[in-house]
């Protein structure tokens, strides 16, 4: 099983085994039922392995099952953005003078998504992560939310990042219209205004562009509703789970005062 955008078939009894980052996945067809198995791995291994041939051994209850009402030999795999916001942490703090844009490249783990396709309708199975990602509360005790945390090298260049299949590059634009330095500790992503284009070497998402006038002032976001600059010919493989709005005003949260939200 390849994770790309694309319709594969299984006949009677197949079952298909795929890695995708930290994740193996099993699916299974049976009659009219369609089963899955999954796992994550603690350390990602770049290179995947022979495919497992002892799926027997495994115990019925750690499968889950789908029952459809008529069969179908056909199944969907997408692309797909996490489930909640995503905040960046620059592995090497940066800072921002005043009167500065930069343009960081930011790369996304994605999630997997597998519908089953019958002649006139589909059924979605599941959506899993292909990595495991860290639990953190971004803003106040009173005011926030649970978002992942990915440390990012947040490289200036395409050129500085390895090409994994499992991951999306987002174009993030930092403008800094303020007097004043501006240290970046980190910035939260809402990764639900995301879609998932392909140029067939890369996922990208659409360009965010943050603009920051002082610590007193809202910062502004803006969420791009077509592929990046970077990547102009990318086509469309998943839109966005919410559409993105325009112009966003986020207000700086007390002791993350230069936060960019």
């Amino acid at each position: 099983m390849k994770f790309v955008d694309e319709k594969q078939t299984l006949t009677q009894s197949e079952t298909r085994y795929a890695r995708i980052g930290e994740l193996n996945l099993w699916v299974r067809r049976r009659e009219n039922d369609w089963l899955m198995n999954y796992s994550h791995d603690n350390v990602r291994i770049r290179k995947a392995p022979a495919e497992p041939t002892a799926i027997e051994d495994m115990e019925e209850s750690t499968w889950q099952r789908w029952a459809l009402h008529s069969p179908s030999d056909t199944l969907e795999t997408k692309p797909l953005m996490p489930d909640r916001a995503v905040v960046v942490r620059p592995i090497i703090p940066l800072t921002l003078h005043p009167k500065t844009k930069v343009v960081f490249l930011v790369r996304i783990p994605l999630w997997i998504s597998l519908k089953v396709v019958l002649k006139k309708e589909s059924y979605d199975l599941a959506e899993l992560p292909t990595e495991i990602l860290s639990d953190t509360w971004f803003g106040t005790p009173e005011d926030g939310e649970l978002c992942y945390s990915v440390k990012s090298p947040a490289v200036r260049s395409i050129d500085e990042l390895s090409r994994e299949n499992y991951y999306a590059i987002c174009p993030v634009k930092i403008a800094n219209h303020s007097a004043e330095k501006l240290p970046i500790l980190k910035f939260n992503l809402r990764v639900n205004y995301l879609s998932i284009y392909s140029d067939q070497k890369n996922y990208w998402t659409n360009e965010v562009t943050v603009n920051f006038k002082g610590a007193n002032h809202p910062t502004e976001l803006d969420y791009a509703t077509k592929a990046p600059s970077m990547a102009p010919k990318a086509t469309l493989v998943k839109s966005s789970r919410k559409k993105p709005e325009k112009n966003l005003l986020r207000r700086t949260l007390g002791s993350y005062l230069h936060t960019i939200i």
